[in-house]
Order: C-alpha cells, then sequence, then structure tokens
C-alpha cells in the first residue's frame, strides 16, 4: 500500500483542504489510531515507521481475535476455500482499487500481513459502501474488512476488538459561505454515503437535517461544488483524499468541530456459528 504523511491539524481554526493529509484524535494536535488495547500517535519525522508498527499490532489484534473465538485446531472440508474479505473500492486510504486495479490501502494491508502470518488464503471483493454491507448480508463476502459498531449493526454483526479510530466532521464548499458547526444546519441538505455509519447517527441525532444519501463521498463532494448541498458529512482521512484527488483542495473546507468519532472494527453475521475458516 501508499504510505501518507500525517501531520498536526487542529478543528476549530477554519481548515482548508490542501496540507498532506492529517488528522486530529483525542490529543491536540496529533492523530490517534486505536490498535487493539494500544494508541499510537503519529508524528511526521517518524510516520512511516510508526504506521508499519500499528499494522504489526493490528495483524496481532486480528489474530488474537480468531483464535480466541474460534478453535485454531477446528476441523473444515474447506480448507483450501479463501476467506472472502468485503472491502469498499473507493474508501482511500483505507480501502480502494489502486492505480493496477488491485485492492489496497491500510486495511487491505492488514489481511495481507495477517494471511500471511497464518498462511490463509484470502481473497477481497470491492464495491461500494452500501454493498460491502450487503455483500456480508447475502453470503458474498465472509468478512467486512472494518466498518464502525452501530446500533443497527450490532443487531446483525459480530464484530472484533477496536483496530481503528475514525473521525467525522463535515465538509463545506468555499464558495456557498464559512463553515458552520452541526447544529447550524438545521433545515439544510447534507451530503452521507448510503449506509454508513454517519447517515444512521445524524437521523437519530439531528432529524431537523435533510440528509441526502449518495452512492459514494466523491458523489457527495461533487453535488457539494454544484450547490446542490451544503456540506458533506463523512471520514476526515478519507473525504480529504478524495477532495485533494478531485483536485478540490482550495474549494472546501473541514468544519471547525468534528461531529463523532467511531471506533473501526472486523465484523461478521452472527448466523454465521461455524467460522471455521479462520
Amino acid at each position: 500500500g501508499r504510505h501518507h504523511q500525517y501531520s498536526p491539524l487542529r478543528f476549530g481554526e477554519g481548515l482548508g483542504v490542501g496540507s498532506p493529509l492529517s488528522f486530529q484524535g483525542r490529543g491536540r494536535g496529533r492523530g490517534a489510531l486505536i490498535a487493539n488495547r494500544y494508541t499510537i500517535n503519529f508524528k511526521m519525522r517518524d510516520a512511516d515507521k510508526q504506521m508499519k508498527t500499528f499494522i504489526k499490532i493490528a495483524v496481532l489484534a486480528i489474530m488474537e481475535i480468531a483464535f480466541s473465538v474460534f478453535p485454531a485446531n477446528a476441523q473444515t472440508n474447506q480448507q483450501d476455500k479463501p476467506i472472502v474479505i468485503s472491502i469498499s473500492r473507493n474508501f482511500s486510504p483505507l480501502t480502494f482499487i489502486n492505480s493496477e486495479g488491485k485492492p489496497a490501502g491500510l486495511f487491505a494491508d492488514i489481511w495481507k500481513l495477517w494471511a500471511e502470518k497464518t498462511g490463509k488464503k484470502i481473497e477481497f471483493l470491492p464495491s461500494t459502501w452500501g454493498e460491502s454491507l450487503e455483500n456480508l448480508k447475502n453470503g458474498s463476502a465472509d468478512i467486512h474488512s472494518g466498518l464502525a459498531v452501530t446500533p443497527e449493526h450490532e443487531k446483525q454483526m459480530i464484530f472484533s476488538q477496536a483496530f481503528y479510530q475514525n473521525i467525522f466532521c463535515l465538509f463545506f464548499p468555499l464558495k456557498q459561505g464559512n463553515a458552520k458547526i452541526i447544529r447550524e444546519l438545521s433545515g439544510q441538505k447534507v451530503g452521507v454515503v448510503c449506509n454508513s455509519s454517519q447517515e444512521e447517527y445524524l437521523r437519530k441525532n439531528y432529524s431537523d437535517i435533510e440528509l441526502v444519501v449518495f452512492e459514494s463521498t466523491q458523489d457527495a463532494i461533487l453535488s457539494a461544488k454544484a450547490g446542490n448541498i451544503r456540506a458533506v458529512a463523512d471520514s476526515f482521512l478519507s473525504t480529504s483524499a478524495d477532495i485533494m484527488r478531485l483536485g478540490l483542495s482550495g474549494e472546501f473546507e473541514a468544519g471547525r468541530k468534528f461531529f463523532t468519532q467511531k471506533h473501526f472494527m472486523q465484523a461478521y453475521l452472527k448466523k454465521i456459528r461455524n467460522f471455521s475458516l479462520l
């Protein structure tokens, strides 16, 4: 996977999207990723080294989950069958399709390393975010690469330990005026990705905001650029990546505060009782 540069960035300063990809965790001026019971703080001078450390810890977390929930000596007549992992093809830099047409990104790298360490065969099933959930539910995939725990998801899925903390905020097209905080958006249109945790969160907590559902973050960004919606509500890291990739860095501003943060985990369906592939 490709490397990304993480630099200090503070919400509350009227942030433009034009510097190297960056995000803020719980502490000021730093980003935080959660890997099992560990917190890793990224600094510019050793970001690559700490990213590699994070991936190793996340793999250990997955292995811990696999061998504690599913016995290592479980017998199966499907040992040669690959584990199908559902991923979003446009959730950069966490999961995406690279220039060679292959699955890539942080979550994909974690699973590739897990497969290398365990000798298990894996196969990625890329799709839109909404389809990535449906592929898990309809049996096309065995496990989801990483998603947030929500009340709706908990009804159907079993989750791993948290291994990544994702921060969600609002992105505003500059030509429509200054960035706002979420409670100032009553009666206005905000774009969200279909079946995302931010859609569920906003519907529950901000019913006065008119949500417009899109297949991808890119579609929401372009709609905001065209003036059809006032803001995009999504992951700070992945939305920043999409804005930069679209060449719109000077046209959008991140909100002054993030509106929620979610721990991401792997997940599989509760109805799958004998997950001996792991």
